[in-house]
Protein backbone atom coordinates (compact mmCIF):
# COMPACT_ATOMS: atom_id res chain seq x y z
CA UNK A 1 0.00 0.00 0.00
CA UNK A 2 1.06 3.20 -1.10
CA UNK A 3 1.79 5.65 2.45
CA UNK A 4 1.88 8.76 1.15
CA UNK A 5 -1.75 8.03 0.36
CA UNK A 6 -2.11 6.50 3.68
CA UNK A 7 -1.34 9.23 5.73
CA UNK A 8 -3.94 11.13 3.86
CA UNK A 9 -6.69 8.60 5.15
CA UNK A 10 -8.80 9.63 8.18
CA UNK A 11 -7.61 7.25 11.18
CA UNK A 12 -10.88 5.22 10.93
CA UNK A 13 -9.43 4.49 7.14
CA UNK A 14 -6.09 2.87 8.16
CA UNK A 15 -7.47 1.33 11.23
CA UNK A 16 -11.27 0.40 10.51
CA UNK A 17 -12.33 -0.97 13.65
CA UNK A 18 -11.56 2.50 15.81
CA UNK A 19 -14.66 3.60 14.33
CA UNK A 20 -16.21 0.79 16.52
CA UNK A 21 -13.64 2.01 19.62
CA UNK A 22 -15.62 4.60 21.34
CA UNK A 23 -18.79 4.79 23.99
CA UNK A 24 -21.87 5.06 22.29
CA UNK A 25 -23.36 7.52 24.72
CA UNK A 26 -21.05 10.15 24.18
CA UNK A 27 -21.56 11.71 27.06
CA UNK A 28 -18.47 11.16 28.44
CA UNK A 29 -15.97 13.72 30.31
CA UNK A 30 -13.01 14.74 27.91
CA UNK A 31 -10.82 14.22 31.41
CA UNK A 32 -12.54 11.02 32.46
CA UNK A 33 -11.81 7.46 31.45
CA UNK A 34 -14.80 5.03 30.29
CA UNK A 35 -14.22 2.51 33.18
CA UNK A 36 -15.60 -0.39 30.49
CA UNK A 37 -12.12 0.22 28.41
CA UNK A 38 -8.99 0.11 30.07
CA UNK A 39 -6.83 2.91 30.24
CA UNK A 40 -3.07 2.35 27.38
CA UNK A 41 0.12 3.25 28.81
CA UNK A 42 3.14 2.68 26.32
CA UNK A 43 5.93 0.57 25.88
CA UNK A 44 8.29 3.61 27.36
CA UNK A 45 5.37 5.10 29.74
CA UNK A 46 6.06 8.77 28.12
CA UNK A 47 2.41 8.04 26.56
CA UNK A 48 -1.04 7.19 27.93
CA UNK A 49 -4.26 6.86 25.68
CA UNK A 50 -7.87 6.80 27.42
CA UNK A 51 -11.09 5.91 26.07
CA UNK A 52 -9.65 4.09 22.98
CA UNK A 53 -9.35 0.19 23.26
CA UNK A 54 -6.20 -1.43 23.66
CA UNK A 55 -5.93 -2.66 20.02
CA UNK A 56 -6.57 0.97 18.42
CA UNK A 57 -4.73 2.28 20.93
CA UNK A 58 -1.56 -0.02 20.51
CA UNK A 59 -1.03 0.94 17.02
CA UNK A 60 -1.66 4.84 17.76
CA UNK A 61 0.91 4.65 20.50
CA UNK A 62 3.43 3.08 18.12
CA UNK A 63 3.33 5.53 15.78
CA UNK A 64 3.33 8.29 18.37
CA UNK A 65 6.94 6.40 19.79
CA UNK A 66 7.83 6.62 16.25
CA UNK A 67 7.37 10.40 16.34
CA UNK A 68 9.22 11.10 19.28
CA UNK A 69 12.05 8.87 17.94
CA UNK A 70 12.24 11.44 14.67
CA UNK A 71 12.25 14.47 16.82
CA UNK A 72 15.18 13.30 19.38
CA UNK A 73 17.33 12.17 16.49
CA UNK A 74 16.70 15.34 15.01
CA UNK A 75 17.54 17.63 18.16
CA UNK A 76 20.46 14.93 19.11
CA UNK A 77 18.77 14.61 22.78
CA UNK A 78 16.22 12.50 24.51
CA UNK A 79 12.88 14.22 25.13
CA UNK A 80 12.31 15.23 28.87
CA UNK A 81 8.79 12.85 29.33
CA UNK A 82 8.93 10.93 32.46
CA UNK A 83 6.53 8.29 33.47
CA UNK A 84 4.69 11.14 35.90
CA UNK A 85 4.45 13.31 33.77
CA UNK A 86 3.40 11.54 30.21
CA UNK A 87 1.60 13.10 27.45
CA UNK A 88 -2.12 11.86 27.48
CA UNK A 89 -4.08 11.39 24.35
CA UNK A 90 -7.93 11.21 24.39
CA UNK A 91 -11.09 9.82 22.36
CA UNK A 92 -14.02 11.81 22.82
CA UNK A 93 -17.48 11.33 20.90
CA UNK A 94 -19.54 13.97 20.40
CA UNK A 95 -22.92 12.57 19.27
CA UNK A 96 -24.50 14.97 16.61
CA UNK A 97 -21.27 16.60 15.76
CA UNK A 98 -20.00 16.86 12.01
CA UNK A 99 -16.50 15.75 11.53
CA UNK A 100 -13.55 15.83 14.10
CA UNK A 101 -10.44 17.65 15.01
CA UNK A 102 -8.01 17.66 17.62
CA UNK A 103 -7.70 19.87 21.44
CA UNK A 104 -4.49 20.93 22.34
CA UNK A 105 -4.27 21.36 26.66
CA UNK A 106 -1.36 22.26 27.88
CA UNK A 107 -0.75 23.90 31.74
CA UNK A 108 1.59 23.11 34.92
CA UNK A 109 4.84 24.47 35.05
CA UNK A 110 8.07 23.43 33.41
CA UNK A 111 9.27 21.61 36.18
CA UNK A 112 5.58 19.64 36.52
CA UNK A 113 4.20 20.00 33.06
CA UNK A 114 0.68 18.49 32.16
CA UNK A 115 0.17 17.69 28.15
CA UNK A 116 -3.07 16.29 26.55
CA UNK A 117 -4.49 15.99 22.93
CA UNK A 118 -8.08 15.25 22.88
CA UNK A 119 -9.16 13.48 19.80
CA UNK A 120 -12.89 15.08 18.79
CA UNK A 121 -14.73 12.01 17.12
CA UNK A 122 -11.65 9.96 16.52
CA UNK A 123 -12.45 8.19 13.31
CA UNK A 124 -12.55 11.61 11.69
CA UNK A 125 -9.59 12.77 12.50
CA UNK A 126 -6.20 12.13 10.23
CA UNK A 127 -3.30 10.99 10.76
CA UNK A 128 -0.97 14.13 10.03
CA UNK A 129 -3.38 16.41 11.96
CA UNK A 130 -2.62 14.46 15.36
CA UNK A 131 0.63 14.03 14.69
CA UNK A 132 0.82 18.22 14.36
CA UNK A 133 -0.67 18.66 17.33
CA UNK A 134 1.62 16.04 18.92
CA UNK A 135 4.93 17.57 17.46
CA UNK A 136 3.21 21.07 18.99
CA UNK A 137 3.38 19.16 22.52
CA UNK A 138 7.26 18.06 21.67
CA UNK A 139 8.69 20.98 20.49
CA UNK A 140 7.39 22.88 23.89
CA UNK A 141 9.22 20.29 26.23
CA UNK A 142 12.06 20.95 24.07
CA UNK A 143 11.91 24.60 24.71
CA UNK A 144 11.51 23.98 28.64
CA UNK A 145 15.30 23.65 29.16
CA UNK A 146 17.32 26.56 30.40
CA UNK A 147 14.35 28.02 32.34
CA UNK A 148 13.21 28.12 35.76
CA UNK A 149 11.82 25.29 36.38
CA UNK A 150 8.69 27.27 38.36
CA UNK A 151 7.70 29.80 35.11
CA UNK A 152 4.75 28.15 32.68
CA UNK A 153 4.99 26.05 30.01
CA UNK A 154 6.19 27.50 26.65
CA UNK A 155 4.41 27.42 23.36
CA UNK A 156 5.77 27.48 20.46
CA UNK A 157 4.44 29.18 17.01
CA UNK A 158 2.04 26.53 14.97
CA UNK A 159 4.27 27.02 11.67
CA UNK A 160 6.83 25.22 13.59
CA UNK A 161 4.94 22.36 14.64
CA UNK A 162 3.18 22.08 10.64
CA UNK A 163 7.07 22.88 9.09
CA UNK A 164 8.66 19.88 11.94
CA UNK A 165 5.43 17.25 10.79
CA UNK A 166 5.68 17.52 7.15
CA UNK A 167 9.49 18.07 7.27
CA UNK A 168 9.63 14.14 8.79
CA UNK A 169 7.58 12.73 6.31
CA UNK A 170 9.76 12.21 3.09
CA UNK A 171 6.76 12.47 0.77
CA UNK A 172 5.14 15.43 1.79
CA UNK A 173 8.52 17.02 2.21
CA UNK A 174 9.06 16.68 -1.64
CA UNK A 175 5.50 17.95 -2.43
CA UNK A 176 6.53 21.18 -0.63
CA UNK A 177 9.65 21.43 -2.46
CA UNK A 178 7.46 21.27 -5.87
CA UNK A 179 4.48 23.53 -4.44
CA UNK A 180 7.54 25.83 -3.40
CA UNK A 181 9.52 25.30 -6.68
CA UNK A 182 6.18 26.17 -8.72
CA UNK A 183 5.16 29.41 -7.01
CA UNK A 184 9.44 30.84 -7.49
CA UNK A 185 8.82 30.64 -10.87
CA UNK A 186 5.47 32.19 -10.62
CA UNK A 187 7.14 35.07 -8.71
CA UNK A 188 4.26 33.90 -5.95
CA UNK A 189 7.02 33.04 -2.93
CA UNK A 190 6.16 34.36 0.08
CA UNK A 191 8.56 36.48 2.33
CA UNK A 192 10.13 34.46 4.67
CA UNK A 193 9.41 36.94 7.75
CA UNK A 194 5.89 36.46 6.67
CA UNK A 195 5.99 33.13 7.15
CA UNK A 196 7.83 33.15 10.64
CA UNK A 197 5.93 35.04 12.14
CA UNK A 198 2.77 33.14 11.98
CA UNK A 199 2.06 31.85 15.03
CA UNK A 200 -1.50 30.45 14.45
CA UNK A 201 -2.41 28.68 11.54
CA UNK A 202 -5.79 26.91 10.79
CA UNK A 203 -6.41 23.91 11.78
CA UNK A 204 -6.61 20.41 9.77
CA UNK A 205 -5.04 20.37 5.98
CA UNK A 206 -4.09 23.61 4.55
CA UNK A 207 -1.69 24.15 1.34
CA UNK A 208 -0.18 27.14 2.88
CA UNK A 209 1.52 25.25 5.65
CA UNK A 210 3.76 23.77 2.98
CA UNK A 211 5.67 26.77 3.23
CA UNK A 212 6.21 26.15 6.93
CA UNK A 213 7.84 23.32 5.75
CA UNK A 214 10.15 24.78 3.43
CA UNK A 215 11.48 27.54 6.09
CA UNK A 216 12.86 24.99 7.76
CA UNK A 217 14.34 23.32 5.83
CA UNK A 218 15.65 26.51 4.62
CA UNK A 219 17.34 26.93 7.95
CA UNK A 220 18.34 23.42 8.68
CA UNK A 221 20.56 23.57 5.19
CA UNK A 222 21.63 26.87 6.69
CA UNK A 223 23.16 25.55 9.88
CA UNK A 224 23.03 22.23 12.49
CA UNK A 225 19.58 20.84 12.13
CA UNK A 226 19.16 20.19 15.73
CA UNK A 227 20.83 23.72 17.39
CA UNK A 228 18.18 25.37 15.04
CA UNK A 229 15.33 22.79 15.98
CA UNK A 230 16.28 23.78 19.90
CA UNK A 231 16.77 27.60 19.46
CA UNK A 232 13.30 27.75 17.40
CA UNK A 233 12.10 25.97 20.40
CA UNK A 234 13.13 27.87 23.10
CA UNK A 235 11.97 31.17 21.07
CA UNK A 236 9.53 33.56 22.87
CA UNK A 237 6.97 33.60 20.14
CA UNK A 238 5.11 36.43 21.96
CA UNK A 239 7.27 38.96 21.31
CA UNK A 240 7.58 41.66 19.12
CA UNK A 241 7.59 41.11 15.46
CA UNK A 242 10.78 42.80 14.85
CA UNK A 243 12.84 40.84 17.88
CA UNK A 244 11.39 36.93 16.70
CA UNK A 245 12.32 38.01 13.10
CA UNK A 246 15.71 39.08 14.18
CA UNK A 247 16.01 36.18 16.18
CA UNK A 248 14.84 33.68 13.33
CA UNK A 249 17.45 35.24 10.88
CA UNK A 250 20.39 34.82 14.07
CA UNK A 251 20.14 31.36 13.19
CA UNK A 252 21.02 31.65 9.34
CA UNK A 253 25.18 31.66 9.53
CA UNK A 254 25.48 33.88 6.48
CA UNK A 255 22.47 36.20 7.02
CA UNK A 256 23.20 39.45 9.59
CA UNK A 257 20.04 40.64 9.37
CA UNK A 258 16.16 39.65 8.07
CA UNK A 259 16.52 41.63 4.97
CA UNK A 260 19.74 39.19 3.95
CA UNK A 261 18.22 36.16 5.35
CA UNK A 262 14.84 37.38 2.57
CA UNK A 263 17.84 37.41 0.05
CA UNK A 264 19.50 33.99 0.49
CA UNK A 265 15.88 32.99 0.88
CA UNK A 266 15.37 33.66 -3.02
CA UNK A 267 18.73 32.44 -3.74
CA UNK A 268 17.39 28.90 -2.31
CA UNK A 269 13.86 29.15 -3.93
CA UNK A 270 15.86 29.55 -6.97
CA UNK A 271 18.27 26.62 -6.19
CA UNK A 272 15.57 24.54 -5.42
CA UNK A 273 13.93 25.46 -8.49
CA UNK A 274 16.29 24.13 -10.84
CA UNK A 275 17.28 21.58 -8.61
CA UNK A 276 13.43 19.80 -9.45
CA UNK A 277 13.57 21.22 -13.01
CA UNK A 278 16.96 19.12 -13.95
CA UNK A 279 15.48 16.12 -12.43
CA UNK A 280 12.55 16.51 -14.70
CA UNK A 281 14.61 16.54 -17.67
CA UNK A 282 16.63 13.52 -16.61
CA UNK A 283 13.24 12.20 -16.79
CA UNK A 284 12.18 12.88 -20.21
CA UNK A 285 15.55 11.53 -21.51
CA UNK A 286 15.25 8.34 -19.55
CA UNK A 287 11.85 8.00 -20.74
CA UNK A 288 12.57 8.45 -24.42
CA UNK A 289 15.38 6.00 -24.18
CA UNK A 290 13.38 3.45 -23.28
CA UNK A 291 10.63 4.39 -25.85
CA UNK A 292 13.33 3.65 -28.32
CA UNK A 293 13.86 -0.35 -29.46
CA UNK A 294 18.00 -0.37 -29.01
CA UNK A 295 19.93 -3.65 -29.42
CA UNK A 296 21.94 -2.42 -25.83
CA UNK A 297 18.95 -2.73 -23.89
CA UNK A 298 16.62 -5.18 -25.47
CA UNK A 299 18.76 -7.21 -27.39
CA UNK A 300 17.63 -10.85 -25.88
CA UNK A 301 14.63 -9.95 -27.51
CA UNK A 302 15.03 -8.07 -30.83
CA UNK A 303 17.01 -11.00 -31.62
CA UNK A 304 14.44 -13.47 -32.24
CA UNK A 305 12.56 -10.87 -34.37
CA UNK A 306 12.70 -11.54 -38.37
CA UNK A 307 13.08 -7.63 -38.99
CA UNK A 308 13.96 -5.71 -35.79
CA UNK A 309 11.48 -3.13 -35.07
CA UNK A 310 13.15 -0.13 -34.20
CA UNK A 311 9.98 1.77 -32.09
CA UNK A 312 7.13 0.79 -30.58
CA UNK A 313 4.69 1.17 -33.97
CA UNK A 314 6.58 -1.64 -35.11
CA UNK A 315 5.49 -4.12 -32.42
CA UNK A 316 2.00 -3.62 -33.58
CA UNK A 317 2.08 -5.71 -36.31
CA UNK A 318 3.88 -8.70 -34.97
CA UNK A 319 1.88 -8.67 -31.48
CA UNK A 320 0.96 -11.66 -31.63
CA UNK A 321 4.65 -12.96 -31.25
CA UNK A 322 5.76 -14.30 -28.17
CA UNK A 323 9.02 -12.39 -28.29
CA UNK A 324 7.15 -9.08 -28.52
CA UNK A 325 4.31 -9.68 -25.43
CA UNK A 326 7.48 -10.61 -23.51
CA UNK A 327 9.66 -7.50 -24.79
CA UNK A 328 6.66 -5.19 -23.79
CA UNK A 329 6.44 -6.56 -20.70
CA UNK A 330 10.00 -5.15 -20.40
CA UNK A 331 9.15 -2.19 -21.61
CA UNK A 332 6.06 -1.71 -19.20
CA UNK A 333 7.86 -2.56 -16.41
CA UNK A 334 10.44 -0.45 -16.46
CA UNK A 335 8.53 2.75 -17.57
CA UNK A 336 6.16 2.14 -14.16
CA UNK A 337 9.58 2.12 -12.74
CA UNK A 338 10.16 5.47 -14.00
CA UNK A 339 6.43 6.45 -12.86
CA UNK A 340 7.82 6.24 -9.37
CA UNK A 341 9.42 9.96 -9.46
CA UNK A 342 7.05 11.35 -12.14
CA UNK A 343 5.26 14.58 -11.78
CA UNK A 344 1.67 14.24 -12.14
CA UNK A 345 2.02 15.39 -15.87
CA UNK A 346 4.52 12.81 -16.47
CA UNK A 347 2.98 10.00 -14.77
CA UNK A 348 0.36 10.22 -17.29
CA UNK A 349 2.51 9.87 -20.29
CA UNK A 350 3.74 6.78 -18.30
CA UNK A 351 0.71 5.34 -17.79
CA UNK A 352 -0.45 5.37 -21.73
CA UNK A 353 2.16 4.07 -22.49
CA UNK A 354 1.98 1.12 -20.18
CA UNK A 355 -1.36 0.83 -21.32
CA UNK A 356 -0.72 0.62 -24.75
CA UNK A 357 2.16 -2.04 -23.75
CA UNK A 358 -0.27 -4.18 -21.60
CA UNK A 359 -2.75 -4.33 -24.64
CA UNK A 360 -0.49 -5.57 -27.11
CA UNK A 361 1.27 -8.22 -24.52
CA UNK A 362 -2.88 -9.17 -24.29
CA UNK A 363 -2.34 -9.01 -20.58
CA UNK A 364 -5.50 -6.94 -20.70
CA UNK A 365 -9.39 -7.77 -20.94
CA UNK A 366 -9.79 -7.45 -24.72
CA UNK A 367 -10.76 -3.59 -25.39
CA UNK A 368 -12.67 -5.33 -28.32
CA UNK A 369 -14.88 -7.07 -25.42
CA UNK A 370 -12.61 -10.42 -25.45
CA UNK A 371 -11.20 -11.99 -23.05
CA UNK A 372 -7.80 -11.57 -21.19
CA UNK A 373 -4.93 -12.77 -23.39
CA UNK A 374 -6.75 -11.77 -26.83
CA UNK A 375 -4.47 -8.95 -28.44
CA UNK A 376 -6.91 -5.50 -29.58
CA UNK A 377 -7.28 -4.85 -33.44
CA UNK A 378 -4.28 -3.02 -35.19
CA UNK A 379 -6.42 -0.07 -34.99
CA UNK A 380 -7.08 0.03 -31.37
CA UNK A 381 -3.54 -0.59 -30.90
CA UNK A 382 -3.04 2.38 -32.73
CA UNK A 383 -5.06 4.50 -31.08
CA UNK A 384 -3.78 3.89 -27.96
CA UNK A 385 -0.35 4.65 -29.03
CA UNK A 386 -1.18 8.05 -30.52
CA UNK A 387 -2.84 9.35 -26.93
CA UNK A 388 0.31 8.50 -25.55
CA UNK A 389 2.76 9.78 -28.22
CA UNK A 390 0.38 13.09 -28.35
CA UNK A 391 0.82 13.22 -24.51
CA UNK A 392 4.48 12.84 -24.64
CA UNK A 393 5.24 15.37 -27.33
CA UNK A 394 3.16 18.04 -24.93
CA UNK A 395 5.14 16.98 -21.96
CA UNK A 396 8.79 17.14 -23.85
CA UNK A 397 7.64 20.77 -25.05
CA UNK A 398 6.98 21.60 -21.54
CA UNK A 399 10.66 20.08 -20.56
CA UNK A 400 12.22 22.25 -23.52
CA UNK A 401 10.63 25.32 -22.23
CA UNK A 402 11.90 24.34 -18.76
CA UNK A 403 15.67 23.49 -20.29
CA UNK A 404 15.29 27.11 -21.47
CA UNK A 405 14.62 28.29 -18.26
CA UNK A 406 17.42 26.62 -16.50
CA UNK A 407 20.04 28.04 -18.98
CA UNK A 408 18.18 31.27 -18.47
CA UNK A 409 18.52 31.21 -14.83
CA UNK A 410 22.37 30.27 -15.11
CA UNK A 411 23.11 32.67 -17.64
CA UNK A 412 22.14 35.40 -15.11
CA UNK A 413 23.58 34.58 -12.18
CA UNK A 414 27.03 33.95 -14.10
CA UNK A 415 26.22 37.82 -15.05
CA UNK A 416 25.15 38.84 -11.58
CA UNK A 417 28.33 37.25 -10.81
CA UNK A 418 30.49 38.85 -13.12
CA UNK A 419 29.08 42.36 -12.28
CA UNK A 420 29.44 42.19 -8.29
CA UNK A 421 33.22 41.13 -9.11
CA UNK A 422 33.71 44.41 -11.31
CA UNK A 423 32.19 46.66 -8.46
CA UNK A 424 28.82 47.12 -10.64
CA UNK A 425 25.09 46.58 -9.53
CA UNK A 426 23.52 43.75 -11.16
CA UNK A 427 20.25 45.02 -11.13
CA UNK A 428 21.21 48.11 -12.99
CA UNK A 429 23.40 46.48 -15.28
CA UNK A 430 20.10 43.97 -16.10
CA UNK A 431 18.36 46.84 -16.89
CA UNK A 432 20.80 47.97 -19.02
CA UNK A 433 21.23 45.24 -21.30
CA UNK A 434 17.57 44.42 -21.43
CA UNK A 435 17.24 47.95 -22.86
CA UNK A 436 20.23 48.02 -25.10
CA UNK A 437 18.49 44.47 -26.43
CA UNK A 438 15.53 46.42 -27.27
CA UNK A 439 17.17 48.64 -28.76
CA UNK A 440 18.73 46.23 -31.11
CA UNK A 441 15.80 44.35 -31.31
CA UNK A 442 13.61 47.63 -32.74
Amino acid sequence: MNMTKVLRLPVVAMFPFLAFSMPVSGQMDAGTADRSIPVFVSSSRRIVIRNIRDRDAAVLSRMLEQTIAHVESLSGRSLDIRPMNPIIIRGRELLGAIGGGVLRRQGGTRGQPAQALDMMNPASVSWPELEEAFTWLLLNRIGMSGADAASTMPETADWLAAGLTIWMDPARRDAASDLAARAWRASADPDVRDLVLQRHLPEGPWAGKAWSCMVLRFLFDGGSPGYVLEQLAALDWLGPDDEVAAAVASLYPAASSMEELERYWDLYLADLSTEREAARVTLEEKLSGLLVLSPAEFGPWLQAAETPPRELADLIPVRDREWAAQLARVIATRLQALAVQADPEAEDVVNLYTRFLSALAGDVPGYTGGLLGRHPSASRLNKLLDQAEDAHAAWREQTRLRRQWMDDVEARRHHAGMYRELGIDPERAEAFMNKAAQGQSE
